[in-house]
């Protein structure tokens, strides 16, 4: 997406850069979703304020909530995001504390197990 001669990159670029690291970056992603949340409350009190402008006309009423639906969608889209992230770290942090911790006994088992399989072990000469 870069013009050719043109090494910066493009702004779809920068802005797809830019929502990768939000949503992989969990302080990001947060805060995002606090913005989006404050926006969205915003909007409701805002709707209720402007409720007689906006009855006027129904294109504006209904442009205003669709807004409103859309900011409160994302915010979900972003809370479910998040849930599922963390969930995800939970398990790859697990993983690792299994292996540092077991990963040792698996070795001793592994030798010990050799070990009892030597009939000089077992008692019978």
């Amino acid at each position: 997406m870069t013009i050719p001669g043109n090494d910066s990159p493009s702004w779809v670029q920068v802005a797809l850069r830019f929502g990768f690291f939000t949503l992989r970056h969990r302080p990001w992603r947060r805060r995002l979703m606090f913005y989006v949340s404050l926006a969205a409350m915003f909007q409701l009190g805002m709707g209720l304020v402007l409720m007689g402008w906006l009855s006027q006309s129904v294109i504006l009423f209904l442009l205003y909530w669709c807004f409103c639906v859309c900011l409160v969608c994302l915010m979900l889209l972003l809370a479910v995001y998040d849930m599922l992230a963390v969930r995800q770290e939970q398990t790859n942090e697990l993983q690792r504390l299994r292996e540092h911790v077991f990963g040792d006994a698996e070795e001793l088992s592994s030798t010990t197990s050799t070990d009892a399989d030597d009939p000089r072990d077992s008692g019978e000469a």
